[in-house]
């Protein structure tokens, strides 16, 4: 039996495997998206994966993937280019530890998690806007709806992190 054990699978390529079909499900889901404006866009979810988890080495490519995916959100969205690493370096230096030592229910760190990474994305974007002299981005109901329905995936799939 030794002689072939070098025939068994490998666990690594599962990994892989489900690593690919995630970054083609992403890829997937923001073509939908962008054909169905009713598909929560997901931002606020993202924005706490890489709040939680920029840190981690064994989750180095789903946060290289939450990257990637808000970047092509950021421009299939018309917002500008990089607006969101810029965006996201300050809040993550200077804001989001400072939210969490203050703010102990979970619901309510959630909420203000979403609605800060929409309305701080978006301040940030309308300075861009203001900087270059170009018409300010606008900001409806849909910012609304997605900051709720966000706020309750950030919920569901963070519970054990909040």
């Amino acid at each position: 039996m030794q002689t072939f054990s070098h025939l068994q699978r490998n666990s690594l390529n599962k990994r892989a495997l489900v690593k690919i079909f995630t970054a083609l499900g992403l890829i997937f889901y923001e073509a939908l998206q962008s054909v169905y404006p009713f598909l929560p866009s997901l931002f606020g979810l993202f924005f706490c994966y890489l709040l939680f988890f920029l840190n981690s080495k064994l989750r180095f490519y789903e946060v290289v993937y939450a990257f990637i995916y808000l970047t092509v959100y950021e421009v299939d969205k018309g917002f500008y280019f990089l607006s969101f690493v810029i965006f996201f370096t300050i809040y993550y230096s200077f804001i989001a530890e400072e939210i969490r030592k203050i703010i102990y229910c979970k619901w309510c760190l959630a909420f203000i998690y979403v609605t800060t990474a929409y309305l701080g994305y978006y301040l940030i974007n309308a300075i861009i806007a203001f900087v270059l002299n170009e018409p300010m981005p606008t900001l409806g109901y849909s910012y609304i709806v997605n900051v709720l329905l966000d706020t309750v995936l950030v919920k569901i799939t963070f519970a054990k992190y909040l």
